[in-house]
Protein backbone atom coordinates (compact mmCIF):
# COMPACT_ATOMS: atom_id res chain seq x y z
CA UNK A 1 0.00 0.00 0.00
CA UNK A 2 2.96 2.22 0.83
CA UNK A 3 4.43 1.96 -2.86
CA UNK A 4 0.98 2.64 -4.55
CA UNK A 5 0.71 5.98 -2.43
CA UNK A 6 4.44 6.97 -3.13
CA UNK A 7 3.38 5.89 -7.01
CA UNK A 8 0.52 8.43 -6.97
CA UNK A 9 2.18 10.81 -5.16
CA UNK A 10 4.94 11.00 -8.28
CA UNK A 11 2.03 10.96 -10.58
CA UNK A 12 0.40 13.96 -8.71
CA UNK A 13 3.77 15.90 -8.73
CA UNK A 14 4.24 15.24 -12.23
CA UNK A 15 0.93 16.58 -13.27
CA UNK A 16 1.18 19.52 -10.98
CA UNK A 17 4.75 20.44 -12.99
CA UNK A 18 3.01 20.18 -16.69
CA UNK A 19 2.83 23.05 -18.56
CA UNK A 20 -0.64 23.60 -20.11
CA UNK A 21 -1.63 25.46 -23.41
CA UNK A 22 -4.83 26.87 -23.80
CA UNK A 23 -6.48 27.39 -26.84
CA UNK A 24 -9.84 29.52 -27.29
CA UNK A 25 -12.38 28.68 -29.89
CA UNK A 26 -9.35 27.18 -32.71
CA UNK A 27 -10.62 26.96 -35.77
CA UNK A 28 -8.74 24.95 -38.32
CA UNK A 29 -8.46 21.08 -37.16
CA UNK A 30 -4.74 20.40 -38.74
CA UNK A 31 -3.39 23.59 -36.48
CA UNK A 32 -5.09 22.03 -33.39
CA UNK A 33 -3.08 18.38 -34.25
CA UNK A 34 -0.02 20.01 -34.85
CA UNK A 35 0.07 21.49 -31.45
CA UNK A 36 -2.02 18.19 -29.98
CA UNK A 37 1.34 16.35 -31.04
CA UNK A 38 4.02 18.83 -29.61
CA UNK A 39 2.07 18.39 -26.37
CA UNK A 40 2.74 15.49 -26.26
CA UNK A 41 6.13 15.60 -27.08
CA UNK A 42 6.60 18.12 -24.27
CA UNK A 43 4.52 15.95 -21.87
CA UNK A 44 1.48 19.66 -21.89
CA UNK A 45 -1.55 19.83 -21.01
CA UNK A 46 -3.77 20.60 -23.59
CA UNK A 47 -6.98 22.57 -23.11
CA UNK A 48 -9.67 23.39 -25.79
CA UNK A 49 -12.44 25.96 -24.99
CA UNK A 50 -15.82 25.49 -27.24
CA UNK A 51 -17.13 26.58 -29.46
CA UNK A 52 -14.63 24.75 -31.84
CA UNK A 53 -14.61 25.14 -35.08
CA UNK A 54 -14.78 21.54 -35.78
CA UNK A 55 -14.92 17.90 -34.48
CA UNK A 56 -12.43 16.30 -32.53
CA UNK A 57 -12.74 12.77 -34.61
CA UNK A 58 -12.25 14.59 -37.77
CA UNK A 59 -9.39 12.90 -40.22
CA UNK A 60 -7.21 16.50 -40.45
CA UNK A 61 -7.12 16.95 -36.72
CA UNK A 62 -5.91 13.03 -36.28
CA UNK A 63 -3.71 13.12 -39.35
CA UNK A 64 -2.29 16.24 -38.10
CA UNK A 65 -1.29 14.81 -34.70
CA UNK A 66 -0.62 11.30 -36.15
CA UNK A 67 -1.20 8.18 -34.07
CA UNK A 68 -0.50 10.35 -30.47
CA UNK A 69 -3.61 11.84 -30.55
CA UNK A 70 -4.66 9.38 -28.40
CA UNK A 71 -1.75 9.73 -25.97
CA UNK A 72 -2.81 13.60 -25.37
CA UNK A 73 -4.00 14.71 -22.40
CA UNK A 74 -6.82 16.86 -23.81
CA UNK A 75 -9.60 19.13 -21.54
CA UNK A 76 -12.80 20.33 -22.67
CA UNK A 77 -14.58 23.77 -21.61
CA UNK A 78 -17.66 24.96 -22.69
CA UNK A 79 -16.49 28.55 -22.62
CA UNK A 80 -14.40 30.47 -20.81
CA UNK A 81 -15.87 30.77 -17.94
CA UNK A 82 -16.02 26.77 -17.51
CA UNK A 83 -12.76 26.94 -17.68
CA UNK A 84 -11.75 29.31 -15.02
CA UNK A 85 -14.20 27.78 -12.44
CA UNK A 86 -12.56 24.22 -13.16
CA UNK A 87 -9.04 25.78 -13.09
CA UNK A 88 -9.26 28.22 -10.51
CA UNK A 89 -5.38 28.76 -9.00
CA UNK A 90 -4.28 29.31 -12.90
CA UNK A 91 -1.47 31.47 -13.75
CA UNK A 92 -2.67 32.87 -17.38
CA UNK A 93 -0.62 34.07 -19.74
CA UNK A 94 -2.36 35.30 -23.06
CA UNK A 95 -0.57 35.00 -26.19
CA UNK A 96 -1.37 38.12 -28.41
CA UNK A 97 -0.42 40.52 -30.67
CA UNK A 98 -1.97 43.52 -28.99
CA UNK A 99 0.31 42.79 -25.55
CA UNK A 100 3.30 45.31 -24.78
CA UNK A 101 6.00 42.45 -23.47
CA UNK A 102 7.53 39.74 -25.44
CA UNK A 103 7.32 36.60 -24.24
CA UNK A 104 11.22 36.35 -24.14
CA UNK A 105 11.08 38.80 -21.27
CA UNK A 106 8.77 36.90 -19.01
CA UNK A 107 9.40 34.20 -16.65
CA UNK A 108 7.15 31.37 -16.90
CA UNK A 109 6.28 29.10 -14.04
CA UNK A 110 6.47 24.85 -14.24
CA UNK A 111 3.17 24.83 -14.41
CA UNK A 112 1.67 27.97 -15.54
CA UNK A 113 -1.48 27.91 -18.39
CA UNK A 114 -0.45 30.42 -22.30
CA UNK A 115 -3.55 30.62 -24.08
CA UNK A 116 -4.15 31.35 -27.85
CA UNK A 117 -6.90 32.96 -29.60
CA UNK A 118 -8.56 31.28 -32.63
CA UNK A 119 -6.50 31.98 -35.76
CA UNK A 120 -9.29 34.48 -37.29
CA UNK A 121 -9.25 37.17 -34.48
CA UNK A 122 -6.87 35.90 -31.55
CA UNK A 123 -8.22 36.19 -27.50
CA UNK A 124 -10.92 38.45 -27.58
CA UNK A 125 -9.94 41.88 -26.12
CA UNK A 126 -13.19 41.47 -23.17
CA UNK A 127 -10.59 38.90 -21.72
CA UNK A 128 -7.25 40.65 -22.96
CA UNK A 129 -8.62 43.59 -20.92
CA UNK A 130 -8.49 41.74 -17.47
CA UNK A 131 -4.88 39.93 -18.15
CA UNK A 132 -2.43 42.90 -19.07
CA UNK A 133 0.20 42.06 -17.06
CA UNK A 134 0.32 38.27 -18.61
CA UNK A 135 -0.23 39.31 -22.37
CA UNK A 136 3.10 37.88 -24.44
CA UNK A 137 3.77 38.71 -27.94
CA UNK A 138 6.08 37.38 -30.49
CA UNK A 139 8.16 39.72 -32.27
CA UNK A 140 7.29 39.98 -35.80
CA UNK A 141 7.62 42.93 -38.29
CA UNK A 142 4.63 44.87 -38.61
CA UNK A 143 3.75 43.80 -42.45
CA UNK A 144 3.16 40.42 -40.69
CA UNK A 145 -0.53 39.77 -38.81
CA UNK A 146 0.30 36.86 -36.92
CA UNK A 147 2.07 33.82 -37.07
CA UNK A 148 0.22 30.29 -37.80
CA UNK A 149 -1.37 28.79 -34.43
CA UNK A 150 0.82 25.81 -34.11
CA UNK A 151 3.53 27.64 -34.77
CA UNK A 152 3.36 30.12 -31.80
CA UNK A 153 2.25 27.62 -29.14
CA UNK A 154 5.75 26.06 -30.32
CA UNK A 155 7.87 29.36 -29.99
CA UNK A 156 6.04 30.35 -26.49
CA UNK A 157 5.61 26.56 -25.24
CA UNK A 158 9.36 25.72 -25.39
CA UNK A 159 10.58 28.93 -24.22
CA UNK A 160 8.30 28.48 -21.07
CA UNK A 161 10.09 24.71 -20.53
CA UNK A 162 13.74 25.95 -21.47
CA UNK A 163 12.93 28.53 -18.79
CA UNK A 164 12.55 25.40 -16.43
CA UNK A 165 15.12 23.26 -17.74
CA UNK A 166 13.43 21.38 -19.83
CA UNK A 167 12.08 19.42 -17.10
CA UNK A 168 11.75 15.45 -17.25
CA UNK A 169 12.35 15.63 -20.92
CA UNK A 170 15.17 13.60 -23.04
CA UNK A 171 17.84 16.03 -24.16
CA UNK A 172 20.62 13.67 -26.21
CA UNK A 173 19.86 11.87 -28.97
CA UNK A 174 21.43 9.13 -31.05
CA UNK A 175 21.91 7.80 -34.12
CA UNK A 176 19.53 4.39 -34.84
CA UNK A 177 22.31 2.28 -37.40
CA UNK A 178 25.24 4.46 -37.08
CA UNK A 179 27.40 6.82 -35.09
CA UNK A 180 27.43 10.28 -35.28
CA UNK A 181 30.79 11.61 -37.60
CA UNK A 182 31.96 14.58 -36.00
CA UNK A 183 32.67 12.54 -32.60
CA UNK A 184 34.43 9.88 -34.93
CA UNK A 185 36.33 12.89 -36.80
CA UNK A 186 37.17 15.01 -33.77
CA UNK A 187 38.57 11.45 -32.01
CA UNK A 188 40.78 10.68 -35.08
CA UNK A 189 42.22 14.17 -35.51
CA UNK A 190 43.30 14.23 -32.01
CA UNK A 191 45.17 11.36 -32.56
CA UNK A 192 46.49 12.15 -35.94
CA UNK A 193 47.91 15.32 -34.41
CA UNK A 194 49.43 13.63 -31.66
CA UNK A 195 51.31 11.14 -34.05
CA UNK A 196 52.44 14.18 -36.04
CA UNK A 197 53.14 16.02 -32.96
CA UNK A 198 55.22 13.03 -32.13
CA UNK A 199 56.93 12.71 -35.14
CA UNK A 200 57.95 16.43 -35.13
CA UNK A 201 59.18 15.85 -31.57
CA UNK A 202 60.89 12.84 -32.86
CA UNK A 203 62.91 14.30 -35.47
CA UNK A 204 63.93 17.15 -33.81
CA UNK A 205 65.24 15.48 -30.95
CA UNK A 206 66.87 12.60 -33.42
CA UNK A 207 68.72 15.50 -34.74
CA UNK A 208 69.83 17.62 -31.68
CA UNK A 209 71.21 14.40 -30.12
CA UNK A 210 73.09 13.48 -33.26
CA UNK A 211 74.84 16.86 -33.06
CA UNK A 212 75.31 16.40 -29.61
CA UNK A 213 76.98 13.18 -30.22
CA UNK A 214 79.19 14.83 -32.70
CA UNK A 215 80.12 17.59 -30.51
CA UNK A 216 81.23 14.90 -27.94
CA UNK A 217 82.95 12.89 -30.24
CA UNK A 218 85.01 15.56 -31.43
CA UNK A 219 85.69 16.53 -27.75
CA UNK A 220 87.23 13.29 -27.12
CA UNK A 221 89.40 13.43 -30.41
CA UNK A 222 90.70 16.44 -29.33
CA UNK A 223 91.04 16.88 -25.70
CA UNK A 224 91.18 13.36 -24.85
CA UNK A 225 88.26 13.65 -23.00
CA UNK A 226 84.13 13.59 -23.46
CA UNK A 227 80.67 15.35 -21.52
CA UNK A 228 79.97 12.40 -19.10
CA UNK A 229 79.36 9.94 -16.36
CA UNK A 230 83.27 8.60 -15.40
CA UNK A 231 83.60 5.78 -14.05
CA UNK A 232 86.26 4.15 -12.83
CA UNK A 233 87.51 0.81 -11.71
CA UNK A 234 91.41 0.53 -10.99
CA UNK A 235 93.78 1.10 -14.33
CA UNK A 236 90.47 2.02 -16.22
CA UNK A 237 88.40 4.72 -16.84
CA UNK A 238 85.00 4.66 -18.35
CA UNK A 239 83.23 7.87 -19.31
CA UNK A 240 79.87 7.36 -21.17
CA UNK A 241 77.57 10.56 -22.56
CA UNK A 242 75.27 11.85 -25.32
CA UNK A 243 76.26 8.42 -27.35
CA UNK A 244 79.58 8.51 -27.04
CA UNK A 245 81.72 6.01 -24.79
CA UNK A 246 85.67 7.08 -23.86
CA UNK A 247 87.62 4.19 -22.68
CA UNK A 248 91.03 4.69 -20.87
CA UNK A 249 93.92 2.59 -19.62
CA UNK A 250 96.73 3.91 -17.16
CA UNK A 251 99.97 2.52 -16.08
CA UNK A 252 99.94 0.85 -12.61
CA UNK A 253 103.49 2.98 -11.94
CA UNK A 254 101.20 5.97 -12.69
CA UNK A 255 98.77 6.10 -9.92
CA UNK A 256 99.50 9.43 -7.92
CA UNK A 257 99.63 10.71 -11.93
CA UNK A 258 97.96 8.80 -14.20
CA UNK A 259 98.81 9.15 -17.57
CA UNK A 260 97.10 7.62 -20.19
CA UNK A 261 98.11 4.49 -21.96
CA UNK A 262 95.41 3.96 -24.55
CA UNK A 263 92.22 5.12 -24.93
CA UNK A 264 89.25 4.15 -27.41
CA UNK A 265 86.04 6.37 -28.75
CA UNK A 266 82.98 4.01 -29.30
CA UNK A 267 79.39 4.61 -30.05
CA UNK A 268 77.18 4.04 -27.03
CA UNK A 269 73.50 3.41 -28.36
CA UNK A 270 71.93 2.73 -25.48
CA UNK A 271 73.15 5.74 -24.04
CA UNK A 272 72.00 7.40 -27.73
CA UNK A 273 68.79 6.48 -27.06
CA UNK A 274 68.28 7.91 -23.62
CA UNK A 275 69.73 11.19 -24.59
CA UNK A 276 66.60 11.21 -27.35
CA UNK A 277 64.44 10.40 -24.91
CA UNK A 278 65.25 12.83 -22.38
CA UNK A 279 65.05 15.41 -25.21
CA UNK A 280 61.89 14.16 -26.49
CA UNK A 281 60.27 14.94 -22.97
CA UNK A 282 61.89 17.97 -22.93
CA UNK A 283 60.71 19.27 -26.19
CA UNK A 284 57.34 17.81 -26.30
CA UNK A 285 55.39 20.23 -23.51
CA UNK A 286 57.42 22.80 -25.84
CA UNK A 287 55.87 21.67 -28.91
CA UNK A 288 52.12 22.05 -27.30
CA UNK A 289 52.56 25.00 -26.11
CA UNK A 290 54.10 26.99 -29.46
CA UNK A 291 51.12 24.90 -31.10
CA UNK A 292 48.57 26.62 -28.78
CA UNK A 293 49.80 29.87 -29.07
CA UNK A 294 49.87 29.96 -33.07
CA UNK A 295 45.83 28.87 -32.89
CA UNK A 296 45.29 31.84 -30.72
Amino acid sequence: MAGMADAVSAILQIRENTMNIVLHQPEIPANTGNIGRTCVATGTTLHLIEPLGFRLNEKDLKRAGMDYWDKLDVQRYINFEDFLAKNPNAKIWMATTKAKKAYSEVEFGPDDYIMFGKESAGIPEEILVDYEETCVRIPMLDEIRSLNLSNSVSIILYEALRQNNFAQMKMEGELHHLQWKNNEEAKKEKRETRKRRMKKVGLISLIISTILMFANFLLGKLAGNILGIILWGGEMSDTIGFGVRLFKTYPMSSIDEPVVSSSSLYFEPISFIITVLLIMVIAYPICCSIEKRKKK
